[in-house]
């Protein structure tokens, strides 16, 4: 590993950071659990806490456990006009918005 990459892991993540991260997540997106959607909480004044919350879990190595678990939907594979066989559904993971943004920061 370059030297380079390992002291940008080292370096806080920053309310830019944040913001570019906030702008990589779909708008219109199903919410997770938690019912908030990026819409919701993609604010200017929100985006140093975002940093701040994200920069202790980097630090000490502890997420909350909400962002480890997803709501997943059966969704069909392909449109169908007769019953729904459960062969032929695939589950859709629906994440809390914070689990996705943390992840791209």
């Amino acid at each position: 590993m370059m030297t380079s990459e390992m002291s940008s892991w080292t370096n806080e993540i920053t309310a830019e950071e944040v913001a570019a991260a906030m702008g990589k997540i779909k708008r219109k997106a199903a919410p997770g659990k938690d019912g908030l959607t990026a819409e919701m909480v993609d604010r200017d004044i929100l985006r140093n806490l975002w940093g701040a919350l994200f920069n202790a879990c980097w630090r000490t190595g502890v997420v909350p456990k909400a962002w480890k678990e997803s709501v997943v939907v059966p969704v069909p594979k392909k449109p169908r006009t007769g019953p729904c066989i459960p062969d032929d559904l695939e589950g859709l993971h629906l994440l809390l918005w914070s689990t996705k943004l943390c992840v791209l920061s």
